[in-house]
Order: structure tokens, then C-alpha cells, then sequence
């Protein structure tokens, strides 16, 4: 079965209690509505420097986080009312591996992790691989009825996530962007090794 079929399956959608729908699958450079609002106007807004040194999350005129990129010292992240922290001590890494990746949220532990179909999805720490309380699912294409479709990137939100959206959110965006990262990066790596193999065999007087 095609997994990106199950992905829009309305009875797995169901689950959720808020979509959020991104304008564009930018995690640094969007707009984010709330599906079935009254309202047409985007509700969060992800605005990022063209250096990519600063990324702002907000809601209409309310700031809700600040994230700062730095060469030299740690990368910042700034929550509305809070104090700035090291990006590295909210959003924890392993030491060995690239997930999960977790949070603390009212002495409560999150982890992001990717789940069984690639997405990343949210769990209460320990939970089963069944149990997510919110998932993201990039864009993607389709052809209906001859004609080629695109469905937006989405965040999807069980109630106990709901209850903390702009976390849940901000953390996905900067999960969502690390993934992507490191997608990328094993694709050039995968890349390098195949041109160097096939360079050698090209270049073989043998």
C-alpha cells in the first residue's frame, strides 16, 4: 500500500482536534492556518532573516519565540516571557543518534521521534510507537482525475497537544528542519560515495 495514501486517510485526520495547515513547506519561511477557523487571515506566521541567523514565530502582532542562529556560541531560542536559554537545552539531543529528540513542558517529558511511516510525531515520553499526540506530514503530490494536485504540509494535533500548541509547534519546526538537514546531508554523502566509486572504475586503466 502506498504510505502516502494512509498519510490523508480522513479516519487517521479524525484523530486530531486542530490541523494546522502550512501555506508553504518552509519551516523557516511560512504562514500556518487553522483548518475550519472562521477566519481566512493566517494564525502563526514563521518569518526568518535572509542569513538565516534569526527566526521569529508569531501570532499577529504576539511574538512566541525567537530562535538565533550564532557561528561561535550556542544557537538561543527565546519564549515569550521567559528568559533566552541554549537552543541545546530545551530541544535535547542523544549523544549516538538523531532521535528521539525531546522536550520538558510542565515537568513532563516529549519526545519527537520518526515514526512508521517517516513522519515525525510527537509522544508523552515511554509511550508506544501507536500513540502520538501530534505528527507532521510534508507536502505532496497527486494526480486527480488527470490533473496534478498538491496537498499543503500540515501539523496535526490530538487534544492533549492541542493544550500546548505554540510548544508543540515551535518544536516541530525545529525538528522538522533538523530531519531535513539531515536527509539532505545523507543524500550528498550517499551521492559522493557513488561518484567516487564510479570515478575510480571510470578511471581504472585496468
Amino acid at each position: 500500500m502506498d504510505s502516502q495514501v494512509t498519510l490523508v486517510d480522513p479516519a487517521i485526520l479524525a484523530l486530531a482536534s486542530i490541523i494546522l495547515d502550512f501555506d508553504r513547506d518552509d519551516m523557516k519561511r511560512t504562514t500556518i492556518r487553522i483548518r475550519g477557523a472562521t477566519s481566512t487571515q493566517p494564525y502563526y506566521y514563521v518569518e526568518t532573516t535572509k542569513s538565516d541567523s534569526r527566526t521569529v514565530v508569531r501570532t499577529g502582532d504576539h511574538v512566541i519565540a525567537t530562535v538565533e542562529r550564532r557561528d561561535i556560541f550556542p544557537d538561543q531560542i527565546t519564549f515569550k516571557g521567559s528568559q533566552s536559554m541554549n537552543l541545546s537545552k530545551w530541544l535535547k539531543s542523544p549523544k549516538m543518534a538523531k532521535f528521539p529528540i525531546s522536550f520538558v513542558k510542565d515537568e513532563k517529558r516529549y519526545e519527537w521521534r520518526i515514526n512508521f511511516i517517516g513522519q515525525v510525531a510527537l509522544y508523552e515520553e515511554g509511550a508506544a510507537v501507536t500513540d502520538a499526540i501530534a505528527w507532521f506530514q510534508a507536502s505532496r503530490k497527486r494526480v486527480v482525475d488527470g490533473r496534478p494536485v498538491v496537498y499543503n504540509a500540515l501539523l496535526a494535533l490530538k487534544p492533549e497537544a492541542d493544550l500546548m500548541r505554540d510548544t508543540v509547534l515551535v518544536s516541530c519546526l525545529l525538528v522538522e528542519q533538523k530531519a531535513r538537514m539531515n536527509a539532505k546531508a545523507n543524500e550528498l554523502a550517499v551521492g559522493r560515495a557513488i561518484f567516487e566509486e564510479t570515478g575510480l572504475i571510470a578511471g581504472s586503466p585496468f
